[in-house]
């Protein structure tokens, strides 16, 4: 029969009598136990652990008392009030152990509903270990009590626990407990374990820290589990020694062995999906009354693969079998099998298990400076912001008003920071600004008046127009509209009147009296229009090379500006553009064509010509170009805000108001004015689209990307034959 399971079979024995340890009691003042929404520190009356308020690792959700019906007696203490997120996607609390970095950690979370809200209604929502998914939390009943334990190796001395909500339902949380584990037991080379079944068969007491010698050191719960109608205990009153996984000897004195003395020993889990296994088998023989001649020897089975063969125990003495690599099933259930030998007088027994399952952990935190400087804004300015756990990780839930890198190989990197319009007051701080010029982090900080670029506080940020002047712009807008739309009309009744042109062999030649361009831009003023500059711009052919009066630079002055093509800030059709500066520290936006461009040489010299001939405030201006060897290259001015497109995508949580909005209208708008009426040559972009329209610091709106422009009229007065090719983005242009 085809086997349908992959398992590594590599075990390892550990033995109490070849590599016991002394047992160093824990030290509990180390421990961190927190009674999440509790207002008082108190010492929990089973173990003794001193649990604490949460107060002091997190700073949103709100405390609330379970029902009164289910704090029945017995209950634990942490269980009686519970911590809510109603506000925010996600909460964490942040936990700074007293040991140093790389130490390896148990970390436990516990839910008790207990219908705080008074909603009956159970809810589901993921939990995270710094910025990796943890496990995902389903409360089926008002006094079932979950619990998520992770052991964990934080790759930072701050580790972060957060609740996200997946939309069924606010996140909670009863308890939270992190505890020291030995750095030798429990490795995994591939990520975190979390744990599925820590099992003390063969008793029905639940062992984990207290005063008695015989609890657990580590604080593990060891939960009982009923047997099944094959299987019968062994217990004893003789010490059993443990091995370096100290184990409670209550747990080693008891055991589970088959009724029927020829018959098998077994367990088995189910899983939704297939996954990737640790298994610990903890065993000990503590049956005393046995022959000289009596031997305990069995083999065990997984998913009916041969585990581990001809295993046999000693004498009061703890072995374990452990699998240094994670059990690979492509099955849901995994099946765990003990079965004696033919050499064997008894049957096999076992004394308690542990199955965890692997966790990917391979999504990086974000670089640590990165973190330093944000939270240092968010502490100085005492920002009202959920800002809390990783800034850039995980994706879904990235800090409101930042911009990250996030790669699969190096760790995130904080791109950009907008704190427009929070009211801030005093200094910006000088490393925020370092970073700034150096072109590492983009900052947004206008709108807050009494905030300052220096020392003494005497500079202020450029300010955008206040809402006091929103009405007299509505009022402005409203009288340009009404102008623009008796020059339409004006406009068309002449046009009217003109007499047509014949077509001929592709040409139209038109009347003695040019015709004027009219497209539905908002009008401006002919004193608003700035002098273009005359000449055509399509005289060169595809082979000349391109000579445009700004500054020509060299492939490597190119890869110096950019340090190497480091940081890519938007892609294209025509290639990608990246972040650089000038020798004089002025940034710049690099268009570099790439080798599977769609658009090509030919776009880049129609945008380099264009550039060279039409100026005007609201279309982007060229620094200069590069056609040098391999590299096609043009050099802009940089736009701190980005494009439009983000700005209005449903992604972006912060919305454009509609003063903004009007400025950038009118800002586009008068960009086509000039391109349709004030140029020599009326030019029709052809690509006009939200991700085309960049925006300054200021948010002022200037037009991009004329790879795909038109001129629509020749020096020698005739107008230029226009393809029927579709070009630009479907859409977009208008197919008349």
């Amino acid at each position: 029969m085809a086997r349908h399971v992959a398992i590594f079979i590599k075990v390892v024995v550990i033995c109490a009598v070849a590599l016991a340890s002394p047992i160093h009691a824990q030290n509990i003042s180390d421990f961190i136990s927190i009674d999440c929404g509790s207002s008082k520190s108190y010492a929990d009356s089973k173990t003794g652990i001193n649990y604490i308020p949460d107060a002091g690792y997190i700073d949103s959700g709100a405390s609330t008392s379970i029902d009164t019906q289910y704090k029945a007696s017995g209950l634990e203490k942490q269980f009686e009030n519970v911590r809510s997120f109603p506000d925010g996607d996600r909460n964490c609390y942040t936990l700074k152990p007293h040991q140093v970095e790389g130490t390896k950690y148990l970390i436990r979370a516990r839910f008790m509903y207990g219908n705080y809200d008074s909603l009956n209604k159970f809810p589901e929502f993921d939990l995270y270990v710094g910025v990796n998914l943890w496990t995902t939390v389903n409360i089926s009943a008002s006094t079932y009590i979950a619990t998520a334990e992770i052991i964990h190796t934080p790759s930072s001395p701050i580790t972060y626990v957060c609740l996200v909500n997946k939309g069924k339902g606010i996140p909670f949380i009863s308890a939270l407990e992190l505890r020291l584990i030995n750095s030798t037991i429990y490795n995994s080379a591939s990520g975190s374990m979390t744990l599925l079944d820590r099992l003390n068969l063969g008793s029905t007491y639940e062992y984990r820290y207290g005063a008695d010698d015989d609890d657990d050191v580590y604080d593990r719960i060891w939960t009982t589990v009923g047997w099944s109608g094959t299987m019968k205990s062994l217990s004893t009153s003789w010490t059993v020694t443990d091995n370096i996984y100290h184990q409670p000897l209550g747990v080693m004195q008891t055991a589970v062995t088959p009724i029927d003395p020829d018959g098998p020993l077994g367990f088995f889990w189910k899983s939704n999906l297939p996954t990737q296994y640790y298994l610990y088998l903890h065993f000990a023989e503590i049956q005393y009354d046995l022959a000289t001649d009596d031997l305990r020897n069995f083999n065990i089975y997984l998913n009916g693969e041969l585990y581990f063969k001809n295993f046999n125990l000693q004498w009061l003495s703890a072995m374990t079998i452990y699998t240094p690599e994670p059990i690979t099933s492509a099955l849901t259930l995994l099946n765990l099998t003990f079965e004696k030998t033919s050499l064997s007088t008894l049957p096999p027994i076992l004394n308690a298990i542990e199955l965890y399952t692997l966790t990917d952990m391979s999504q990086l935190e974000t670089n640590s400076d990165d973190v330093k400087a944000v939270k240092s804004i968010k502490s100085t300015y005492n920002l009202n912001r959920i800002w809390q756990g990783d800034p850039c990780a995980p994706r879904d839930s990235i800090w409101k008003g930042l911009n990250c890198s996030l790669t699969t190989k190096e760790a995130p990197r904080i791109l950009a920071l907008n704190l427009n319009g929070n009211n801030l007051n005093g200094i910006v701080p000088a490393d925020l600004l370092a970073k700034s010029k150096q072109g590492s982090l983009t900052l947004y900080v206008e709108g807050n008046p009494n905030l300052c670029l220096t020392s003494p506080c005497n500079q202020t940020l450029p300010r955008r127009k206040t809402n006091l002047l929103f009405p007299i712009i509505v009022s402005v807008v409203g009288v340009i509209v009404l102008l623009m739309v008796v020059l339409v009309v004006v406009l068309c009744c002449t046009k009217k009147k003109k007499p047509q042109g014949v077509m001929t062999n592709n040409n139209v030649h038109p009347s003695n009296s040019p015709e004027v361009v009219v497209t539905d831009e908002v009008p401006r003023s002919q004193a608003s229009i700035e002098e273009p500059v005359k000449g055509s711009i399509m005289q060169q052919t595809q082979n000349e090379r391109i000579h445009i009066k700004n500054h020509r630079f060299t492939s490597s002055e190119i890869s110096n500006m950019t340090k190497k093509f480091s940081r890519v800030i938007g892609k294209g059709g025509f290639g990608t553009v990246y972040l650089g500066r000038t020798d004089d520290d002025v940034q710049v936006a690099v268009k570099i064509l790439s080798a599977s461009s769609t658009q090509g040489h030919k776009e880049f010299k129609a945008e380099a010509q264009l550039l060279m001939t039409v100026h005007h405030r609201n279309l982007t201006s060229l620094i200069g170009y590069c056609d040098e060897d391999e590299t096609l290259g043009l050099v802009y001015e940089f736009m701190a805000n980005g494009n439009l497109g983000s700005h209005i995508s449903d992604k972006n949580l912060k919305y454009l108001t509609w003063e903004d909005r009007l400025h950038i209208a009118l800002d586009a708008a008068q960009g086509l004015e000039y391109l349709h009426i004030g140029c020599n040559e009326p030019i029709v972009h052809r690509d006009i689209k939200p991700t085309n329209i960049l925006l300054n610091e200021k948010f002022e709106a200037k037009l991009a990307d004329f790879g795909l422009s038109r001129a629509f009229q020749t020096d020698n007065g005739q107008t230029s034959f226009i393809p029927t090719i579709v070009a630009g983005t479907p859409g977009y242009l208008d197919p008349e």
